[in-house]
């Protein structure tokens, strides 16, 4: 009997906190890439993304939109505040399964440069530390 209830209570517990649990809150954390970069996603939407270069690592201090409810997710980075990216966004699409992001993204002043799918020559994956 006791063995029941545990096992229950463990089952309700974990139930309650995937339900809970959106997948934004998902994408919040550490993903590297397998090419020396670093996105560091926080739940303000803001963002550190490294890239580690033979010069060094290089630090930006950005912000990030997210939207789950399109079809690709879009993903977008913006307000850089150094570099050649300074005025512009990255328009993006993403999709993430567990611990795998796949991103894909165009420069651009508006949302019309947004890629519409995965072209494999452009597409980065990071996963999730």
């Amino acid at each position: 009997m006791k063995q029941t209830i545990f096992t229950t209570s463990v089952f309700l517990f974990t139930v309650s906190v995937f339900i809970g649990c959106s997948k934004e809150e998902g994408i919040i954390g550490t993903w590297k890439s397998d090419y020396n970069q670093t996105l560091i996603l926080k739940a303000n939407n803001e963002a550190l993304w490294l890239i580690d270069s033979h010069k060094g690592v290089d630090t930006y201090q950005i912000k990030y939109r997210y939207d789950e409810t399109t079809q690709p997710n879009h993903f977008d980075l913006y307000d850089f505040k150094k570099g050649v990216l300074i005025g512009f966004t990255l328009y993006g699409i993403t999709e993430m399964k567990g611990k795998t992001l796949k991103l894909n993204f165009e420069v651009g002043e508006n949302e019309q440069v947004r890629p519409k799918s995965f072209d494999p020559q452009e597409t980065q994956v990071f996963y999730k530390e």
